[in-house]
C-alpha cells in the first residue's frame, strides 16, 4: 500500500498517476476538513462536488464528520483524465527538457520541455481512456475529521 499526501502542485499529479499505474492500493492523505476547502482540480478528479449530501458531510456546516471509515457507502467516482493527462504532461516536459538540455548542450531544455509536454498529453489522453473505471475509491474521513481517499485497483472480471 502506497502513502501519499496530497500537495497543490502538478507533481502530486504525477506522483498519483505513477501509482495508479503500478497497480498498489492508495491511501490518499489531505489536509481538508469541509468540502469547501478541496480545490476543483481534486473535486474532479474523484467526483466530490456533488456529494454534499453523503453521511460523510455534515449538511449544515459542510464539514467531513470524523471517524467515518471507507465502506461502499462512501464510494465515490474517480475521473482519471485530471490525474493522468497533468501527470503525464509534467513527466513528459521533464523527460523532453533532460534530452533537449543533453542534445543541445543546455539550450534545448525549453524546446525540449515544450515537446515532451505535447508527448505526455497524447499518452495521458490514451491512458486515461484505457484505464476508465479500473479503480474502486472510496472516502474516509479520519478522527480529526480530515479528508483520505482509498484508492484500489479492480479485480479482472
Amino acid at each position: 500500500m502506497r502513502q501519499i499526501t496530497y500537495r497543490d502542485d502538478n507533481s502530486f499529479y504525477r506522483e498519483l498517476f505513477e501509482a495508479l499505474k503500478s497497480g498498489e492500493t492508495i491511501v490518499l492523505s489531505t489536509p481538508f476538513k469541509s468540502m469547501d476547502e478541496v480545490p476543483q482540480r481534486l473535486k474532479d478528479a474523484f467526483e466530490l462536488a456533488g456529494n454534499r449530501d453523503r453521511p460523510w458531510v455534515n449538511v449544515k456546516t459542510g464539514l467531513f464528520v470524523a471517524g467515518t471509515a471507507p465502506s461502499l457507502a462512501t464510494a465515490v467516482g474517480m475521473n482519471y483524465r485530471p490525474i493522468v493527462v497533468i501527470g503525464s504532461t509534467v513527466a513528459g516536459a521533464a523527460i523532453g527538457a533532460g534530452v533537449g538540455a543533453v542534445a543541445g548542450a543546455g539550450g534545448g531544455a525549453l524546446p525540449g520541455a515544450g515537446v515532451g509536454a505535447v508527448v505526455g498529453l497524447a499518452a495521458g489522453t490514451v491512458a486515461a481512456a484505457q484505464m476508465d473505471g479500473s479503480h474502486e475509491t472510496e472516502v474516509e474521513i479520519d478522527k480529526n475529521g480530515r479528508l483520505k481517499i482509498h484508492i484500489k485497483p479492480r479485480k479482472p472480471a
